[in-house]
């Protein structure tokens, strides 16, 4: 499945468009460009069907960049954090408060949330 993505932040658009995950659910192509912000409230109402609210954090811990997803509304609760990784190979140290892994678990996609 190929998703098209918009995001607006406080000061920044960006438009992504992600390939399918590999067979693990480990990796997949992403390209992202910059948009403006009306552009991108535009976009949104055009195409969202399923919308969703989420705040990131970034969080580095010792050589790795995670990206922690803290969901609001109907996904409320819901925090996911995501290690970026520099190639799928790449051993991480996984900090204390890390949670269950979910890799590979469709249901937490943003996809299908």
């Amino acid at each position: 499945k190929k998703i098209v993505r918009i995001r607006v932040t406080d000061e920044k658009a960006f438009i992504t468009i992600k390939g399918e995950y590999d067979k693990k659910g480990l990796s997949r192509y992403e390209w992202e460009k910059e948009i403006g912000i009306e552009e991108a409230k535009t976009l949104l109402k055009l195409c969202i069907s399923n919308p969703f609210e989420k705040i990131r954090y970034i969080v580095n811990y010792k050589k790795t960049k995670f990206e922690i997803d803290v969901f609001e509304n109907s996904n409320k609760g819901l925090i996911i954090a995501e290690a970026e990784l520099k190639n799928i190979e790449q051993k991480i140290d996984r900090p204390k408060w890390l949670g269950k892994e979910i890799i590979g678990k469709k249901k937490y996609y943003n996809s299908a949330l």
